[in-house]
């Protein structure tokens, strides 16, 4: 996988690593700014490139809130009170289905892709 960057200004670059295609087909590339010299980056490119080779960092297509917030709550349940849950699950039907994300799994830490699943 190749990855590219670009000056954004004084010292600054922007990492891009084509990351695949998503589940509607659209190309995803994962970025990442670097804020130092032109061969620190070169450095940081090849690292994300890397990453990104190794299969962790994975394209995904818009998601709802209230997904990534179901699956908070099940990771999160066991250590919090019942009531909480309850009161939770609550504000949880108030967000709906319809409101969308886009959350890119390249944006996502690796123990928070884990929830998504």
């Amino acid at each position: 996988m190749a990855g590219h960057m670009r000056k954004r200004g004084t010292n600054s670059w922007q990492l891009l690593v084509h990351i695949g295609a998503d589940d509607t087909g659209r190309r995803r590339y994962a970025s990442k700014t670097v804020r130092s010299t032109k061969r620190h980056a070169e450095i940081a490119l090849a690292e994300f490139v890397t990453e990104s080779a190794k299969g962790e960092l994975v394209a995904t297509g818009p998601i709802s809130v209230e997904s990534v917030v179901r699956a908070w709550l099940t990771a999160k349940a066991p250590r919090l009170a019942a009531s909480t849950v309850v009161r939770y699950e609550v504000a949880i039907k108030q967000i709906g289905p319809s409101d969308r994300l886009d959350v890119g799994g390249a944006t996502a830490h690796p123990r928070h892709r884990r929830l998504l699943r």
